[in-house]
């Protein structure tokens, strides 16, 4: 069989999509894979078959991480689907796929899909939580802030999608599900004891549990450098939202010259020399192995997102989160509520003292994590994807 899959040009979606399609050339499909050049070795290294994705840069994301507008985000998605469309309609007129895999934010795949009558599944590389965790999170005056950078954008918003409904015969769905669009079938990477609804959104949704973290080992790390005898706490904003300077050297005081083992990613914004003097106790990275650094530590204080989330919990570490846009506080709120995290919402240098010192404390979080982690290892993993794919394809 013949497959097509689209997506995003940032690691958190590309990322969780790799062992799928690794696991279905597997089985003997033939995948072709839309991207962009820096992801050309990940895309071959699972065996399928590489395809540019025209006029996306590999840096399609960056402004993104500078100015968040999720309407802004949506607009702009469904503009460049327009543009792609009459290219990806022909080449997979050419190709002639029987299925369409695309990230739930890649609306050009779920549009090309539909275009030329093939079932589209979505690989759902975001959690998607009801409305309720809006107010769990705390986030409803943040989105109230946002609201004079969100305005501005109705107009060109509606707009896009009246154009592309004007000329092809699609239905997009309403602001926000754009963002997250669901598909003829759903791979879910998560577990149903993590989705709060899981039981409520019938056979479309398909709950697998995250990919296997993977060994970076293409990154160095010191690891003859960490000491065994102290708790080891793991700091990370993750590879967007994560020029915050100010937040990493509240870290640094917060822990210096403790008792704890601190290991801190800084992404690709900030370089070490930023932060100033670093304490003995710190080692501090640009980038360091996560999976890798996560399988020894005892509380990640992360940003919230989903894959760093996943990772965390399937090596049944607590979670100390600081989120740095809406969606992520949403994660963490249900994280919270699961008993496997705790949120902080202003993170003075006595706060994350203390909320460390409560998560390190009390077992009752780890052991939560732990559960977590093990719905995470038993929801099936990318055999049970695959299988539910060719089924769905042989069913269509």
């Amino acid at each position: 069989m013949r497959i097509v899959a689209f997506n995003v040009p940032t690691t958190g979606h590309v990322d969780p999509s790799l062992p799928l399609v690794a696991e279905l050339v597997g089985r003997g499909q033939q995948v072709f894979y839309f991207l962009t050049e820096k992801y050309r070795p990940q895309v071959e290294a699972t065996g399928a078959t590489y395809l540019e994705t025209p006029g996306i840069p590999d840096d399609y994301f960056d402004e993104v991480g500078e100015q968040f507008n999720p309407l802004r985000l949506a607009t702009q998605l469904l503009e460049t689907g327009y543009d792609l469309l009459p290219g990806l309609y022909q080449q997979l007129s050419e190709l002639e796929p029987a299925i369409v895999i695309y990230d739930s934010m890649c609306p050009w795949g779920r549009m090309a899909g539909r275009l030329i009558g093939v079932p589209a599944i979505s690989s759902m590389s975001l959690l998607e939580l009801p409305p309720s965790y809006l107010r769990k999170s705390g986030q409803i005056g943040a989105v109230l802030k946002l609201l004079p950078r969100i305005l501005p954008w109705i107009r060109p918003y509606r707009s896009a999608v009246r154009r592309l409904q004007a000329e092809y015969p699609l239905q997009i769905p309403g602001f926000p599900a754009v963002l997250n669009w669901p598909g003829d079938l759903n791979i879910n990477y998560t577990s149903a004891q993590i989705h709060p609804e899981a039981n409520e959104l019938g056979e479309r949704y398909l709950f697998i549990g995250p990919p296997v973290p993977a060994n970076n080992a293409e990154v160095k790390f010191p690891y003859d450098a960490l000491d065994s005898e102290r708790p080891m706490i793991y700091v990370s904003l993750g590879t967007v939202f994560n020029d915050n300077p100010s937040f990493f050297r509240r870290c640094i005081e917060a822990f210096a010259e403790s008792d704890y083992q601190v290991v801190m990613s800084l992404g690709n914004r900030l370089s070490p020399e930023t932060l100033g003097n670093i304490p003995a106790n710190f080692i501090v990275r640009s980038y360091v192995p996560q999976s890798e650094i996560l399988k020894q530590a005892d509380l990640f204080i992360s940003h919230g997102g989903v894959n760093s989330v996943h990772q965390s919990l399937y090596h049944g570490v607590p979670l100390l989160f600081f989120p740095q846009q809406v969606e992520q506080a949403q994660v963490a709120a249900r994280i919270t509520e699961l008993g496997a995290g705790y949120l902080v919402r202003e993170p003075s240098v006595a706060a994350l003292r203390s909320a460390a010192s409560l998560l390190l404390s009390d077992n009752s979080y780890r052991r939560q994590a732990a559960f977590l982690g093990a719905s995470l290892k038993a929801a099936g993993g990318v055999q049970k994807a695959a299988d539910a794919i060719l089924s769905f394809s042989a069913g269509s």
